[in-house]
């Protein structure tokens, strides 16, 4: 594939010879099977990824049916990133190019890095990485570890695994939220509004209330988890803790609740300088001689 996005990147045309095979191949590659097949909504979507230092490329897939692929060569600083950068970045760029066929639905991601399924466990993140992380909780997803090209799309689905079961969260748990939107005091209009149809930006999915891509949390617990969870990643400040969990959640409140606890954490306090006030200027002793 190389060969031929070469020829049509802004140069000269050039016709190669290995242009040629490469082309060649793809024919050969579309009209053999596996054959794409239509997706179906009511099923999961697998996806696998891979990576290399020339490039990414993905297949999404349902029942170990290829539905579509994609592939990505690198350039510019992306082609210096690590192993582990590359192969994070592969599922990302895989879910965003996917993302109308993604939203709401139930993901199985198979990737051959198996460190990636410990992302969550890191004392620490990058600023990179808590970007990607973020972008991926908008999607319902279940992250499964693939030993190298042996295991390919034919491993069957074990499991549903959705967004809500990312968090470790407990009690009161996510299932309850299902009974608590009419009775909380900002959604219960909200739900009056989706089940009249009226043209609204929340819509519910399963028995859960939806805005746009975040879910809606009532005022219950769960709110504090969430924010403690998504802070204690990387203790990365107010603003940032504000964008992680606006993400992939939303309630009323959100702004005021991140920033009390963002103020009262206190690992972030104990490492955080102190600035003091430079004090009054003081004038330069008068010279006793030129």
């Amino acid at each position: 594939m190389a060969p031929v996005t070469e020829c049509v990147k802004g140069v000269k045309f050039q016709w190669t010879p290995e242009a040629k095979k490469g082309f060649q191949k793809i024919k050969e590659q579309l009209t053999i099977a596996p054959i794409l097949v239509l997706p179906d909504f009511s099923q999961p979507f697998e996806l696998h990824s891979d990576a290399s230092k020339v490039g990414i490329r993905a297949v999404l897939s349902q029942d170990g049916k290829p539905v579509a692929y994609f592939s990505e060569k690198l350039t510019g600083s992306r082609v210096h990133y690590s192993t582990y950068d590359i192969e994070f970045y592969a599922v990302v760029q895989a879910v965003k190019h996917w993302r109308h066929y993604l939203f709401h639905r139930e993901l199985i991601l198979y990737t051959d890095h198996d460190s990636l399924r410990h992302l969550h466990s890191h004392d620490k993140i990058s600023a990179r990485h808590a970007a990607w992380s973020a972008y991926l909780q908008q999607f319902t997803f279940d992250l499964k570890h693939k030993a190298g090209v042996s295991n390919r799309v034919a491993d069957a689905l074990s499991r549903r695994v959705n967004l809500l079961s990312t968090m470790t969260i407990q009690e009161p748990g996510f299932d309850s939220f299902r009974d608590l939107f009419d009775s909380d005091t900002y959604f219960s209009e909200v739900m009056a509004d989706v089940r009249a149809r009226e043209k609204s930006e929340f819509s519910m999915v399963d028995g859960f209330l939806f805005r746009g891509n975040q879910l809606c949390v009532p005022d219950c617990s769960p709110c504090l988890q969430i924010i403690k969870e998504l802070h204690g990643e990387g203790h990365v400040g107010r603003d940032r803790t504000f964008q992680l969990v606006k993400a992939s959640y939303f309630w009323p409140t959100i702004w005021k609740e991140v920033e009390r606890y963002v103020e009262r954490c206190r690992i972030c306090q104990v490492s955080k300088g102190k600035a003091t006030k430079a004090g009054l200027y003081m004038p330069l002793p008068v010279p006793t001689q030129p």
